[in-house]
């Protein structure tokens, strides 16, 4: 999702970000790569860039205005009850972010990672 301050207009499309501050994690968050990836896909340049390294000091800026981010929906859903912020669903392709799950093959596997592994290869949303 998007999330800009509660003050802000409905986002009918990514080009409505044209000049926006984005506000991300630091370089080696994938929602940040995936923000700045579609941004510059669509030939949209942020006016600026704010980084930081917690979630309460992102979101904080964000709901005072100083510009928007690309965060999971659970985040964006869980703040917005106790801040001022603006969620923005996404209807393009960039609204699902894949998730890996690294382990090692070759280890002992408790038997709740096994059914784990299972449920996950079977899941289809």
């Amino acid at each position: 999702m998007i999330i800009t301050s509660s003050d802000e207009e409905i986002l009918e499309d990514i080009a409505d970000l044209e000049q926006s501050t984005i506000i991300v994690f630091r370089s080696g968050c994938s929602y940040r790569a995936i923000f700045e990836h579609w941004l510059n896909e669509k030939g949209i340049k942020p006016k600026k860039i704010m980084e930081f390294g917690t979630l309460e000091g992102l979101l904080g800026c964000v709901s005072s205005g100083l510009g928007v981010t690309l965060l999971p929906r659970s985040i964006g859903e869980k703040y917005s009850q106790t801040m001022p912020i603006k969620i923005h669903i996404i209807n393009e392709g960039k609204s699902k972010v894949p998730t890996w799950f690294v382990y090692r093959k070759d280890e002992y596997s408790p038997a709740a990672l096994e059914e784990f592994l299972k449920v996950i290869e079977n899941y289809s949303p």
